[in-house]
């Protein structure tokens, strides 16, 4: 699905998701990856200030979030007299995905552009339109608006994230080579069919094991962005790229879930998959490791450890147990795409 975020497939994601198009209708905008990608397809593993501004505000202020894998990083909690109402403010949710809206944004571009959003006044600039009707759809209710205003404000006065630092121009240097010379061969008949060929992946310090993933207009292949954490704490220098693979899952879970997919492949998957966000998480971690199993799997046994380090348990299956209905279905879908052609 385009022009929406898709970011954890999960209930989270689909109360945003008819709103954020609402929006989207609304501005007559559906905007690219707007970082000189152009039409090449290709991800750019980068760093952004404002995603890392912005994502840090909402680490320290541990707003609550649904599903059953960690939003952030930990580290020292904010509470300002507001918060307690921010916790149980539904439509404030879209704030741990705002960044991807505007990825090209400075940190001072973002926070202006929600300022702009808070006071219900238009973009203020034409790559702001998209997250400025997002925030102004998705949040519409007079004290919501206020709220906010309060996280902008907040988020303008915080750095880059509980004592973290931003990621070196080295690692991600070592990143992209990791992904051009091995990942992106692997993947590419995946990512082609799932018209996922090219992006921007961001990576921010502050991003635990739940990732977002933003796929934006259906004929533009590299209109696409993915955040994930940086998990430097762990000991796999490529663990990034493995988030991220896990996110590339996201989507096709997220079909696999609509009541019409599930009747052409014969299976009662859906319904688990749209009422449950754990058991859409945990499909969409086990999505990651069969498409590594296919694709490359020399990484595969490793994707599997570190998601078992992110989910705090020994084994990768003390966390994402098989589910038979489901593996199936996304198992085809997998073996679907590098049997058929690369493009669609």
């Amino acid at each position: 699905m385009r022009g929406q975020l898709d970011p954890v497939v999960f209930t989270l994601a689909r109360r945003l998701r008819s709103r954020a198009l609402a929006a989207v209708t609304a501005v007559g905008l559906l905007s690219g990856v707007a970082n000189g990608l152009g039409a090449q397809a290709h991800w750019v593993v980068a760093r952004s200030a404002a995603a890392d501004r912005w994502f840090g505000a909402a680490a320290e202020l541990e707003l609550p979030v649904p599903g059953s894998l960690r939003f952030y990083v930990p580290g020292a909690r904010s509470s300002p007299a507001w918060r307690d109402a921010a916790t149980r403010a539904h439509a404030l949710e879209i704030v741990h995905f705002a960044p991807l809206y505007y990825p090209s944004a400075t940190p001072a571009e973002l926070i202006g552009a929600a300022r702009a959003a808070s006071e219900g006044r238009p973009a203020p600039a034409p790559r702001a339109t998209l997250l400025v009707g997002a925030l102004q759809q998705t949040i519409a209710g007079p004290r919501d608006r206020e709220l906010l205003s309060n996280f902008v404000a907040f988020a303008e006065r915080v750095r880059a994230g509980p004592a973290v630092s931003p990621v070196s121009t080295e690692r991600l240097a070592a990143l992209q080579r990791a992904w051009d010379s091995t990942y992106a061969p692997a993947l590419a008949p995946f990512l082609a069919s799932r018209r996922l060929d090219g992006g921007l992946l961001l990576v921010v310090p502050s991003i635990a094991a739940e990732g977002r993933i933003f796929t934006g207009r259906w004929a533009d292949r590299t209109d696409n962005v993915i955040a994930v954490g940086d998990h430097a704490g762990i000991d796999i220098p490529d663990a990034p790229l493995l988030a991220a693979v896990r996110e590339l899952c996201a989507p096709l879970v997220t079909e696999l879930s609509t009541s019409g997919r599930a009747r052409t492949t014969g299976t009662a998957i859906a319904g688990a998959l749209h009422d449950d966000p754990a058991s859409a998480s945990r499909a969409s971690v086990r999505c990651g490791a069969a498409l590594l199993d296919t694709a490359l799997p020399s990484r595969a046994a490793t994707y599997r450890a570190l998601w078992a380090r992110l989910a705090g348990v020994a084994r990768f299956t003390d966390a994402f147990p098989p589910d038979v209905a489901a593996d199936t279905v996304i198992g085809i879908a997998i073996r679907g795409a590098f049997a058929s052609s690369p493009s669609r």
